[in-house]
């Protein structure tokens, strides 16, 4: 960072003489002592000391550069769909890499709606076509070392099209197990959100807070 003391005499003022008339910029407040009078030198200062207090930090973040950035959430949207009172879950993560289950659903597109996005990735996950309801849940997640940060939003859906059928294909390669469970089965097996079953079958609008990423 630089010198608080250093940084001030390198803004760049505009000295006004008695008068009010503009004597020009002085980009080195030191280097035109000879030039301007006491009373000009003392309203200097006074005025970079006033862009010195306002400024310095958007100095500072604009010589540093990208480094000040942070990057923004990662938004996502979930379907919560019931059949014969029974929840669908897909494998939260590919490649076997975890036994962990999740709602269907995938990442946010630019441009389409929420509900067009997940009625898209629903389709891409399992086959069927839905039709988008009423918001059930947020949900949020990070890894803080890798700065990544997702929000999750679900909503109840009803299924329109389709059927589940072993042989479906995610274009992605990454949801390869789908499968209806009811409440009680979902005590034996492991998922996330923690606020899932309450948010499917309780019907009340939910906030699950933010939490680490698991595998």
């Amino acid at each position: 960072m630089p010198d608080r003391e250093t940084l001030p005499a390198r803004l760049c003022v505009r000295v006004t003489q008695p008068g009010g008339v503009c004597a020009g910029r002085a980009k080195g407040v030191a280097g035109r002592e000879g030039e301007i009078g006491a009373g000009e030198r003392a309203c200097i200062q006074l005025r970079v000391a006033r862009k010195h207090a306002s400024g310095l930090d958007k100095a500072v973040g604009a010589c540093h550069g990208r480094s000040m950035k942070t990057r923004s959430p990662r938004l996502a949207v979930r379907a919560l769909i019931l059949l014969q009172d029974r929840l669908l879950l897909v494998n939260a993560y590919g490649g076997g890499r975890s036994d962990l289950w999740c709602a269907p659903g995938g990442g946010v597109n630019a441009g389409s709606s929420l509900p067009d996005n997940l009625i898209r990735e629903v389709h891409e996950e399992t086959g069927l076509t839905v039709e988008v309801g009423a918001p059930a849940l947020v949900n949020e997640f990070h890894a803080p070392t890798r700065g990544f940060h997702q929000v999750d939003f679900y909503f109840h859906c009803r299924v329109t099209a389709g059927q589940i059928k072993h042989d479906w294909r995610d274009p992605e390669g990454v949801v390869t197990e789908r499968r209806f469970f009811s409440r009680a089965e979902m005590a034996a097996i492991r998922y996330k959100p923690d606020a899932l079953p309450a948010a499917a079958w309780d019907g009340a609008l939910l906030y699950d807070p933010l939490e680490l990423i698991v595998l």
